[in-house]
C-alpha cells in the first residue's frame, strides 16, 4: 500500500512551472472544444485526459505544497506593522470589510438605476432598491465603527444591530418582487460560456465564507460583527438564487415552465425564511441584551 501511495504521489507531484503550463493548455483547449462544438472528436478526449490529470495534480499541489507556502507568506506578512495591525485589530478588519461592501454596493446601485431607466424595466429597479438597503446597513454599521471602537459602547452596538434587523426584513420585499418576476415574467440573468462557471465558483466560495463567518460569531458576543456577517450571508444567499436562474436559462431548456417556477419558488422562499429568521434573531437578542444592561 505504501508503495502504491508513493507511486501515485510521484505521478501527480509535478513542478509548479509545469503545472501552470498544463492549466493554461487545459483551459484554452476546453474553451476551444466547447465553443466550436468539438466535444465528440478524438482529440477532445485527449484534452479531457490532460485536464483531468492537471486537475488532480493541482489538488495534490493545494493539499501538500500550498499550506506551507501560505504559512510562510503569513509569517513574513505579520512582520509588516500595517498588516500585523490589520490581522490583530478586529475593529479595523470589520471596518475595512464594511467600507469595501459599501463601495461595491454603491457601484451596483448606479448600474441598476441606469439600467432601469435605459431599458425601462422594473427588474433592475428592484435590484437597485435591494442594493440601496444593503448600502444603508453597511453605512449604519460603518458610521458606528467610525465613531466607536468595538466592545466600547455595548448599548450603541445593540441599537445599531437592531436597526439593521428592520432593513433585513425590508430586503425580503425586494426579494419577493424579484422572485415573482422570475416566476411569471421569466426574468433573470444570463451568462454564457465559461463565465457562468466562474460566477458559480465565486458564488459558492462567498456563500461558504459567509456561512463560516456567521457560525464563528453565532454567539452574538459582539452585535456589530454578528450583524455584518449575517448581512453578508443574506447577500450571498440571494446571489445563489440569481445563479440558479442563470443555470436554468443555460442548462434548463428541457425543463418545463412549472418545474422552473417550483424550483425558483422553493429556493426564493427558503432564502426569505432564512433572512427573516436572522433578522428576528438579531432583533430579539438585541432587546434581551439591552434589557439586561438597563436592569
Amino acid at each position: 500500500m505504501e508503495k502504491i501511495k508513493s507511486i501515485v504521489f510521484r505521478v501527480f507531484t509535478i513542478p509548479l512551472w509545469l503545472l501552470i503550463i498544463l492549466c493554461v493548455i487545459s483551459a484554452f483547449s476546453l474553451v476551444f472544444i466547447f465553443t466550436n462544438g468539438l466535444d465528440t472528436q478524438f482529440y477532445a478526449y485527449i484534452a479531457y485526459f490532460v485536464s483531468a490529470y492537471t486537475l488532480t495534480s493541482l489538488c495534490f499541489y493545494c493539499a501538500t505544497t500550498l499550506p506551507d507556502l501560505i504559512k510562510n507568506i503569513k509569517s513574513k506578512a505579520i512582520g509588516n506593522k500595517y498588516i500585523s495591525k490589520y490581522t490583530s485589530d478586529k475593529t479595523i478588519k470589520v471596518k475595512s470589510g464594511l467600507y469595501l461592501s459599501f463601495l461595491i454596493n454603491f457601484v451596483y446601485i448606479f448600474t441598476n438605476v441606469f439600467s432601469a431607466f435605459y431599458y425601462k424595466t422594473a427588474w433592475f429597479g428592484i435590484f437597485a432598491v435591494y442594493y440601496v438597503l444593503l448600502t444603508i446597513m453597511s453605512f449604519i454599521l460603518s458610521v458606528f465603527i467610525l465613531k466607536n471602537r468595538l466592545d466600547k459602547d455595548r448599548i450603541g452596538e445593540l441599537k445599531t444591530a437592531r436597526a439593521c434587523s428592520f432593513f433585513m426584513l425590508m430586503i425580503n420585499l425586494a426579494l419577493s418582487a424579484a422572485v415573482l418576476m422570475m416566476m411569471y415574467q421569466g426574468r433573470g440573468f444570463e451568462q454564457h460560456g465559461i463565465l457562468i462557471y466562474v460566477i458559480a465558483l465565486y458564488t459558492f466560495y462567498s456563500t461558504i465564507r459567509a456561512v463560516v463567518g456567521v457560525i464563528k460569531y453565532r454567539k452574538f458576543s459582539n452585535p456589530i460583527i454578528t450583524t455584518s456577517k449575517m448581512v453578508k450571508l443574506a447577500d450571498a444567499l440571494i446571489s445563489v438564487l440569481l445563479l440558479e436562474t442563470s443555470m436554468l436559462a443555460q442548462f434548463g431548456m428541457n425543463n418545463t415552465l412549472e418545474f422552473k417556477r417550483l424550483l425558483i419558488s422553493l429556493t426564493g422562499g427558503g432564502i426569505a425564511v432564512i433572512i427573516t429568521l436572522m433578522a428576528v434573531y438579531i432583533f430579539i437578542q438585541s432587546n434581551i441584551k439591552l434589557k439586561q444592561i438597563k436592569s
